[in-house]
């Protein structure tokens, strides 16, 4: 039985996958990805500490990555930006701007439907996950912050002229009127409407929604790139994407628990294809800091609260030379 939703919901021998990682993948109407070294990447953990009506908790977690550029530069593939720092939507879904605020860069908002949708038929081990209950462990948003606003505008506005671009198209009821189309892109690039109407519709996973801008942080190396990923759960009390102001904000969600449903450590994102990010993710994590418990580093792992996950974290707790188990049967580093 396979660990990861990615397995789980793609269509054996189909074109395309269920899910796709957020950066570096495979677009739609493409069949290459374009080279991407793993050490390209540098991902950290951190809180956020927003002070944003987006997160009502001011510890959201996030993941961030840093991408640097190989030997030579980054290289655009065609009409579209370097892999490396190259957004994909992971998911169908509605896509949403909001631009830079004082607690947060510029950024994506993917809604993400599907999990609502998932039966116990499709995934055994669904209704285990979920168990819960009250949406409160349904993946529901992921956030891409720190957008090149200028490369967003340019992939957007190719939607003036068609109807698709890389997975990534307008609503049935925008007009074919290219006035009328180009408006809608304009007030979706403004991102300050009120009652966020203006979404963008991904209709492939993997679809091409974005880069990561460059690194503020004035330590950075030149053209290093910078992404930070949020993620929040649907939580007990459905609302609108948007309704964040309200007193029932989402529920954060870890980033890295997200990667690892839905690619676990057994997908052909992880045996056979091993992507960069998701390759790079475990290697950072095997090579954590001596005495750091393996089950707290980014390594791959199969999704939370299945019998997977226990037999790995008791396994890799178990086996690993570093720690051993004291008298009161407790795990740590050089413990007694």
């Amino acid at each position: 039985m396979p660990w990861s939703l990615v397995e789980e919901l793609s269509i054996a021998g189909g074109d395309r996958r269920a899910f796709y990682p957020p950066i570096a993948s495979l677009p739609p109407q493409r069949t290459e990805v374009g080279l991407v070294d793993p050490n390209q990447f540098a991902l950290a953990d951190a809180r956020a500490n927003l002070n944003d009506p987006f997160f009502q908790n001011p510890n959201d977690p996030v993941l961030t990555i840093r991408i640097n550029p190989p030997n030579g530069g980054y290289v655009n593939q065609g009409n579209l930006p370097d892999p490396a720092f190259r957004l994909h939507a992971v998911t169908s879904g509605r896509l949403w701007f909001r631009p830079a605020t004082a607690a947060m860069e510029a950024h994506l908002i993917l809604e993400m439907p599907i999990f609502q949708l998932i039966t116990q038929q499709q995934v055994p081990w669904w209704e285990r996950w979920t168990e819960v209950g009250q949406g409160v462990c349904i993946p529901y948003l992921l956030v891409y912050e720190n957008i090149n606003v200028a490369e967003l505008a340019s992939l957007v506005n190719n939607l003036v002229h068609s109807d698709s671009f890389f997975g990534l198209s307008l609503p049935t009821e925008v007009s074919n009127d290219l006035v009328a189309r180009q408006a809608y892109i304009d007030e979706f690039l403004q991102g300050s409407r009120i009652d966020f109407e203006r979404p963008l519709i991904v209709r492939e996973a993997g679809a091409v929604i974005g880069t990561a801008a460059a690194d503020s942080d004035p330590a950075a190396p030149a053209d290093q790139r910078l992404v930070r990923l949020h993620a929040c759960y649907l939580g007990p009390t459905p609302i609108a994407p948007y309704a964040f102001a309200e007193d029932h904000g989402q529920t954060p969600m870890n980033p890295r628990e997200l990667l690892y449903l839905l690619f676990g450590n057994d997908s052909e994102e992880v045996l056979r294809t091993q992507h960069p990010l998701l390759m790079r993710m475990d290697d950072q994590g095997r090579n954590s800091p001596l005495g750091v418990l393996e089950a707290r580093t980014m390594r791959l792992r199969p999704p939370l609260r299945t019998i997977a996950r226990v037999r790995w974290e008791t396994d890799i707790d178990i086996t690993n030379p570093n720690y051993t188990l004291s008298v009161d049967h407790r795990i740590g580093s050089g413990g007694v």
